[in-house]
């Protein structure tokens, strides 16, 4: 048999070298949808290897919730056991007070009647919102939740922001999806993303 040259043993391993590199800039949910293609015992390991490329909170990612049946699905690394905050961000330039109230004005305010019953919630913005535990033994239901009016949660020098679920969540592996279920032409050309964070001032549990 013939005796391989340092050479070709050199390209080999710059091969592979190249292959693996490009594997780890693959994004996580892009490498999770291909996976699945797999059988469980072969996603197991795999999956584990991954783990630490999971982004851990907070995290924000763009989402065109103007768009019906759009859907963001992000995987999350928790290692502190806390309450997490599941929100959607509108943004406007900071220095345009006009495009500001027009947010506002479709986003609504804050606060609720003695009744719990929003004051003034805004449009309705249809929102599927699922979060699921990742362990060795699969994907496991945690939170399903159909979402069409909340109330403005937080709002800053260039955005408003409408929470739409708090989940407290252990230390592990999670996917958290997120889907827009109707056309929403009031916020077309306006920039949205989904946001997973906590309060900082809090402690974990």
């Amino acid at each position: 048999m013939k005796k391989k040259s340092r050479l070709e043993i050199g390209e080999a391993v710059m091969i592979l070298k190249f292959i693996i590199t490009m594997i780890i800039r693959l994004p996580v949910s892009l490498l999770s949808a291909i996976l699945d293609l797999f059988p469980k015992h072969i996603q197991r390991p795999i999956r584990h290897g991954f783990f630490l490329r999971s982004p851990k909170p907070p995290v924000e990612l763009p989402f065109a919730v103007q768009q019906a049946g759009t859907i963001m699905t992000t995987e999350l690394r928790i290692v502190e056991y806390r309450t997490y905050f599941f929100n959607i961000d509108m943004y406007f330039k900071p220095n345009d007070q006009e495009e500001r109230k027009r947010i506002q004005k479709l986003v609504g305010e804050y606060g609720r009647d003695q009744n719990g019953n929003l004051y003034n919630p805004g449009i309705a913005i249809p929102l599927r919102l699922t979060v699921s535990v990742l362990d060795a033994a699969g994907e496991h239901p945690l939170f399903d939740r159909n979402i069409e009016y909340e109330e403005v949660y937080a709002w800053g020098a260039d955005h408003f922001t409408k929470n739409i679920g708090q989940i407290e969540l252990r230390p592990g592996r999670y996917r958290a999806t997120i889907e827009s279920l109707k056309d929403i032409p009031e916020l077309v050309g306006t920039p949205v993303t989904f946001s997973i964070t906590y309060r900082i001032k809090s402690t974990p549990h």
